[in-house]
């Protein structure tokens, strides 16, 4: 289901609306794919200009870069769809599918770490998601699309180990398995998203969200701290909404996350102390 890496191949889809000063993120985003270890990695770059697809962007030697030029779109918003005929076609020759927008930097060790939690997480019926971060004018890691601290509800018990369920699910970026891509391309995500209050480009970054409709099956490990794990964090390089005083997103550094709600905090040290006592006796406990 979740082959090891090195002996794995990946398909990326990237989409980039062409304007210059998007370019730097672009440039970043391909760094840190160049360092991911698997046996193939392709990268497909949806853009809506052709020259975009003139640029050469810097990369390393081993990382194959394509571009593909989708011009004349009824809706701007539709290049971040592109991507979903490309894998459909690709599905047989590739074993892991990640769809990516312009400015989003997965780590590698991100990456890892979502295969081991998903060999956990999938039989379970549910998914491992990321959280978008930003950095702000004081240096602190934000979160990018949580707009309220956590509430007793936004933690799990599953397996050994406490996950946080976040309130907005939303992180601009997605990865599959090609088993999870067969269940994807099944369900009525695949087509529109399935979420109506999302937007046209969110509903194509959610990938598996909504597949089984609301709620949402995401979940994100926690670290010894009870904050979102290192491993967990992806990163927004253009750190928009944390430098914005007016935005609402992008204003709640992690410990505040997690650590402002007197009674979530008791609710998960409740369930930690469960998992002490009893870490086999349940699979999940709400």
């Amino acid at each position: 289901m979740f082959p090891e890496f090195q002996k794995a191949r990946l398909l990326v889809h990237i989409a980039f609306h062409y304007t210059p000063a998007r370019v730097t993120y672009l440039t970043q985003v391909l760094a840190a794919i160049s360092r991911y270890q698997f046996a193939q990695v392709q990268v497909v770059i949806d853009t809506n200009s052709p020259e975009a697809s003139a640029l050469d962007l810097p990369h390393a030697e081993h990382l194959a870069v394509l571009w593909q030029t989708h011009e004349n779109l009824s809706d701007p918003f539709q290049l971040t769809w592109q991507h979903r005929l490309g894998m459909a076609q690709q599905r047989q020759n590739y074993d892991y599918f990640m769809y990516l927008e312009d400015d989003m930097v997965v780590p590698f060790e991100a990456l890892q770490a979502w295969r081991r939690d998903s060999e956990l997480l999938h039989p379970l019926g549910y998914l491992r998601g990321f959280l978008r971060t930003e950095i702000d004018a004081n240096g602190r890691v934000v979160s990018t699309d949580q707009k309220a601290v956590t509430a007793p509800g936004n933690y799990r018990r599953v397996g050994a180990q406490l996950w946080y369920y976040p309130e907005n699910p939303y992180h601009a970026t997605w990865v599959v398995s090609r088993e999870q891509l067969d269940e994807f391309m099944d369900s009525p995500a695949w087509i529109d998203g399935n979420n109506p209050e999302w937007g046209v480009r969110e509903r194509a970054a959610a990938g598996m969200t909504w597949a089984g409709g609301s709620p949402h099956r995401t979940l994100l490990p926690l670290n010894a701290n009870g904050l979102t794990h290192e491993d967990a964090r992806i990163r927004h390089l253009p750190n928009n909404y944390a430098l914005d005083d007016a935005e609402e997103y992008g204003s709640l550094d992690l410990d505040t996350l997690h650590n402002q709600n007197i009674l979530a905090v008791c609710y998960r040290a409740w369930l930690g102390l469960l998992q002490k006592l009893a870490p086999a006796a349940s699979n999940s406990v709400d």
